[in-house]
């Protein structure tokens, strides 16, 4: 269990870390060579940060 303070601290971290993986996403989204595959996984850990927010946000840190 973590304390409020680790709480939001953990928040921080991954919305920062959701809006980095967004920007580098977008910017190999917009390549002509841009890796499927690689847009895949990025997206797939995109969502699981999301995820991760709603669980951890969903009693108001």
């Amino acid at each position: 269990m973590c304390t409020p303070i680790a709480k939001r601290g953990l928040v921080d971290w991954l919305s920062t870390q959701k809006r980095v993986i967004a920007g580098w996403r977008d910017e190999i989204a917009d390549t002509c060579s841009a890796d499927k595959d690689l847009i895949e996984s990025l997206e797939t850990h995109y969502n699981w940060l999301s995820d991760e927010l709603v669980r951890l946000t969903k009693d108001k840190v």
